[in-house]
């Protein structure tokens, strides 16, 4: 602008200026991201609502570089409540960056964190570089459970362990239930004296007994039940009510296994503690939804030939798609089988939509239907998801098995 406008000052002012773009092209290189990433996190399993600590650490192996900013990517559904992920440093040689911050999500499901975006520049800020480093860890937000002491059982067949479902095989518990002549080895305080002192022959008291049992908990992730926001979406509280029976199944000392069917078919045998709990939860969080409904019509063929004939079956599924009532009824024919279904429109029904009313009434009335036809065959529950679940939980795992009634 000097030069053309034939101005001395101007040229003079813009002597610093180009010696300072001169000096720097000349001084400083393309910056090289020598760099080592590490990560870490206190665990990589929260439950909804709950929050992860993520420290990432960016340490500088070449030369200096003027500016280097970072920025860890993360997926839809986690949000940062503390900290941040992103930062700003100079990196001399052998310096780091550490960014802590703390990730939450109301929503279950298997997160990737990263990858790890950077940038740096030169010291004269004139040269610059990004890369992308596929530097990622999984974080699995598992379904929210209610707090309550156990889960009402009443299973077809009891197992030899100790739990807490009741037996009328002889124990040690409290509860009477027969009366037996006194056989040599019988603890004194079992001695009924009462009976013994009417007739000539000592008797002994039987108690019920409290065992275990197996239980297999089918999960219905397929497309159909796909709908709705999160965290008010179908699958969220089908998430959430397989979580809480499979968590209060465990907790009585009854051994459980899983089946999951979305996009694939992911299946979890038998086993009890803490450890088998955590192993059902992370492989519900872990399958994605999706995966065509044809898939649930090999349900029996998948459940009968890999778990024993003792086990009861749990279904938790949104029965949004009638396809799945013919598996399900020749599942209900030869086994032990009750199903449990949430329910979703209730949370809708103050909308002013006539049409909307109307489309919400059809599918309950269309719901209800398909939930007789599968009476037939099984014992069926809904769980109205504005309501408390112990209700729908009680009159499906106490009641009465219709394989056993015929």
């Amino acid at each position: 602008m000097g030069v053309v406008a034939q101005s001395d000052s101007l040229v003079l002012l813009s002597i610093p200026v180009v010696a300072y773009l001169i000096l720097g092209m000349l001084a400083t290189n393309e910056p090289h991201l020598t760099l080592q990433t590490t990560r870490a996190s206190a665990g990589g399993k929260i439950f909804e609502g709950g929050e992860a600590e993520v420290t990432t650490t960016v340490t500088n192996e070449g030369r200096s570089l003027g500016l280097l900013r970072v920025e860890d990517l993360l997926p839809e559904g986690l949000s940062v409540v503390r900290g941040s992920n992103t930062g700003i440093a100079i990196l001399p040689e052998g310096g780091s960056l550490v960014l802590r911050y703390n990730v939450k999500s109301e929503v279950a499901g298997s997160y990737v964190v990263g990858p790890m975006q950077l940038q740096a520049s030169d010291s004269f800020g004139l040269r610059s570089k990004a890369q992308r480093r596929d530097d990622t860890f999984r974080l699995d937000v598992l379904p929210r459970i209610p707090q309550r002491n156990r889960v009402p059982f009443r299973p077809r067949k009891t197992e030899n362990w100790p739990a807490q479902v009741p037996s009328p095989r002889a124990g040690v518990n409290q509860e009477f239930y027969a009366l037996r002549q006194y056989q040599w080895g019988d603890p004194a305080r079992t001695i009924n004296w009462k009976a013994t002192a009417r007739t000539d022959r000592t008797y002994s008291n039987q108690y019920m007994s409290e065992l275990g049992a197996e239980a297999v908990l089918i999960v219905d992730k397929s497309a159909s039940s796909d709908f709705g926001v999160p965290p008010e979406s179908m699958l969220t509280y089908v998430e959430r009510c397989a979580a809480s029976v499979s968590s209060g199944l465990i907790s009585a000392g009854n051994r459980v296994g899983m089946v999951v069917f979305g996009e694939r078919v992911r299946k979890v045998w038998p086993g009890t503690g803490f450890k088998q709990l955590e192993k059902m939860l992370v492989t519900l969080v872990r399958t994605e939804s999706g995966g065509a409904s044809e898939a649930l019509q090999l349900l029996p063929e998948h459940v009968l030939s890999h778990f024993p004939k003792a086990s009861q079956f749990l279904v938790v599924s949104s029965l949004a798609d009638e396809r799945i009532l013919s598996p399900l009824l020749r599942l209900g024919s030869r086994r032990d089988l009750r199903v449990i279904s949430p329910t979703l429109v209730e949370k809708t029904r103050d909308r002013d939509d006539e049409g909307w009313k109307v489309a919400t009434a059809l599918a309950d009335l269309n719901k209800e239907a398909l939930m007789e036809r599968i009476r037939r065959r099984a014992v069926v529950a809904e769980w109205r998801v504005n309501g408390p679940m112990e209700p729908a939980l009680e009159s499906v795992l106490l009641a009465r098995s219709r394989v056993l009634a015929r």
